[in-house]
């Protein structure tokens, strides 16, 4: 724990492997993120999709994350050390987190939107036609 605090930690230009725990765990999460991309995009593949803006964020936000994690994945594994050096996780990171605030932002506009449709289907219920 004490070494993540250290500028030579993440500005190493030769990096080490992967271990092999870390290397299931990661192989995992890239597993799950590719189920996430194929259920999101057969989501909005159809017409009646309303949080079609919020799904739209989520499957950027896990491709991208797919595609950089095979990339590091890869670079790390072939030892080409400026790709797969440290520092780009907290770039990553940062990015990340930039998408993540995009995905709720997106889901939230359509939830209050979503209640302001309900208050206003009550609100016509009582008006005399």
């Amino acid at each position: 724990m004490d070494n993540l605090l250290k500028l030579s930690f993440w500005f190493h230009m030769k990096p080490v492997m992967f271990t092999v725990w870390f290397s299931y765990a990661y192989g995992a999460l890239m597993i799950v993120f590719l189920i996430i991309y194929i259920a999101t995009s057969l989501l909005l593949s159809s017409k009646r999709v309303a949080l079609k803006k919020g799904l739209f964020s989520l499957r950027t936000f896990v491709g991208f994350n797919l595609i950089v994690g095979l990339l590091m994945w890869f670079f790390t594994y072939e030892n080409i050390y400026f790709f797969s050096a440290r520092f780009w996780f907290l770039v990553i990171l940062i990015i990340d987190i930039l998408l993540i605030r995009n995905v709720y932002k997106s889901f939230g506009r359509v939830l209050v939107k979503s209640e302001a449709q309900k208050r206003e289907e009550v609100y016509q219920k009582y008006i005399p036609r």
